[in-house]
């Protein structure tokens, strides 16, 4: 009872000093936001810095594929395969930086009209776009791009064309893209959830009009296919690991598998904070609900969010990457925000907000760092053991395979991963001719001489030129074969 008292004291003797009429000079205050923007500058440099060296992308980036046939007959994306040659012609450093800008601008807008400070709004946008779902996808620069571009036209109309169509429109567009960046559509709605007219129906109305967004992208997305290449449905990418329903048990099943899913990434991320996430939760929900009795709607919505992107999977229950799950990410982030600008909310916002860009500082400066060194170590053993350009060889034929027990054979054993290496360097054309692959052009009959050999991962990476046909082969050889 003492601390509600206290709790409502605190709140009635703050209430009028919100952080722009504090009574001390504005210049004092400025002072602050510019120290507080010095910092999200520092925290997005630290992990983007690397985007300047970093010598190979996603695996299945646009500009290492000619033909995007292939996510267009997989996943549907429409947009992607129309704009390819496009985002392929301007270079992927390019799209890196044009991307975290519009992601940051868009973060940052997306709270602009809610009661919180610009400061909040920025740290609140840093922390997104620090966070490991954002930071493992912006790999992909291109091919995320046009979805980024895509939210933020969504956000600036909202308002002009109404929730009904916003949706609609959001679910055509973000299905030829990047679908899970749908499922964070009801945040454009923030503002709105917050009113003190906001009701249950509200929600249901806009829950109704969310499922019917999904329903046209993907209806759409499956026209669009069908248009451009007379096939009918997708074919789902054999990696992804599909588990179709086709009766109850194996509705049973998959439910605990996105159960599980949503449990194991919730807890991937909390872990980071150990009991503090709670603290700083419950602490959140409960001075909102303070402040405003309806944010138990908004705390709805935060929750939809979560898991919608989960239950989307359901149906197939694939391989769930944690560079899809932004919709829970930015959900739990949002969870933290106290939406007051009266100066003790402003500190704790500040304090949560700076907690969360730091955690996500360490986690994502390292998955960066790791990414660069085991995609480095392959680009510099190759460039080494070529003796010309890539990029002057009609093709290059991929051989051989790491033993398990090297650390990166996962990635060396990988046909898609190393295609993105071979094309970084160059090369118009990559066969992977190892055990288990179905590339008929392996059976061509080549008359290779040995021009080079490299030590590599405890083995010999040999260089053999077919000259009559401007054919290299790369054949990797551990110690005991030779």
């Amino acid at each position: 009872m003492k601390s509600k008292d206290a709790l409502d004291s605190l709140l009635k003797k703050s209430y009028k000093m919100t952080i722009n009429n504090l009574p001390y000079s504005k210049s004092s205050s400025f002072k602050t936001e510019l120290i507080i923007y010095f910092l999200c500058a520092i925290f997005i440099f630290s992990i983007y810095g690397n985007y300047f060296r970093i010598n190979v992308f996603g695996h299945d980036e646009v500009h290492y594929y000619e033909n995007f046939h292939f996510k267009l007959f997989e996943e549907g994306r429409w947009i992607n395969y129309l704009l390819h040659d496009i985002l392929r012609a301007i270079p992927l450093t390019v799209w890196s930086i044009a991307l975290v800008a519009i992601a940051y601008l868009f973060f940052f807008l997306l709270l602009i009209h809610t009661p919180i400070s610009k400061a909040v709004c920025a740290l609140f946008a840093t922390s997104v776009v620090s966070s490991i779902p954002f930071v493992s996808q912006s790999l992909w620069p291109a091919t995320l791009f046009p979805s980024m571009v895509s939210l933020l036209f969504l956000l600036s109309i909202r308002n002009s064309i109404g929730y009904k169509k916003t949706y609609i429109l959001s679910g055509i567009l973000l299905f030829g893209g990047l679908q899970n960046l749908y499922f964070m559509i009801p945040f454009l709605f923030i503002n709105n959830f917050l009113s003190s007219n906001t009701h249950a129906r509200t929600i249901f109305h806009h829950t109704l009009w969310w499922i019917a967004g999904c329903i046209a992208g993907i209806c759409t997305s499956l026209i669009m296919v069908f248009i451009i290449t007379g096939q009918v449905g997708l074919e789902v990418a054999d990696w992804r690991q599909t588990k179709p329903l086709h009766d109850i048990q194996s509705a049973i099943s998959n439910l605990h598998y996105v159960i599980r899913s949503f449990i194991e990434h919730l807890g991937n991320f909390t872990s980071h904070l150990w009991g503090w996430f709670y603290v700083l939760l419950g602490s959140a929900i409960i001075l909102n609900i303070k402040l405003r009795k309806h944010y138990i709607y908004m705390l709805v919505v935060i929750f939809s969010v979560a898991v919608s992107y989960f239950a989307f999977s359901l149906p197939l229950s694939p391989i769930i990457q944690t560079r899809t799950l932004l919709p829970l990410y930015l959900a739990i982030i949002l969870s933290l925000v106290v939406f007051s600008n009266i100066v003790f909310f402003y500190a704790v916002n500040i304090f949560n907000m700076t907690i969360l860009c730091c955690i996500n500082l360490t986690i994502s400066s390292a998955y960066m760092n790791k990414h660069k060194e085991v995609t480095d170590h392959y680009y510099n053993s190759i460039y080494r053991t070529l003796d010309r350009d890539a990029s002057q060889y009609s093709s290059i034929v991929l051989k051989g395979q790491l033993p398990d027990e090297q650390p990166y054979a996962y990635f060396f054993n990988s046909a898609p991963l190393m295609h993105s290496v071979i094309h970084a360097l160059g090369a118009s054309s990559y066969w992977d001719c190892r055990i288990g692959t179905r590339d008929p052009r392996c059976s061509m009959e080549l008359n290779t001489t040995l021009k080079n050999i490299t030590a590599m991962d405890g083995g010999e990476l040999l260089l053999l030129i077919d000259n009559k046909q401007n054919i290299a082969v790369l054949e990797f050889l551990p110690s005991i074969d030779r």
